[in-house]
């Protein structure tokens, strides 16, 4: 019985683990889109500057 209840623990571990190191990636990613959205907002802006145009 003890080794199924060690069994058990570790395989949850393991689940949390890996949804741990899941959410790591997607917070990673979302930084990255975020950085990437300010960038052509910028750009955007600045293209409309040149042209004469405002917001």
């Amino acid at each position: 019985m003890e080794g199924l209840l060690w069994l058990f623990g570790v395989a949850g571990f393991s689940l949390a683990a890996g949804a741990l190191a899941e959410a790591n990636r997607l917070s990673t990613q979302l930084k990255a889109l975020e950085a990437r959205i300010a960038s052509l907002e910028e750009n955007t802006e600045s293209q409309q500057e040149s042209s004469g145009k405002s917001k």
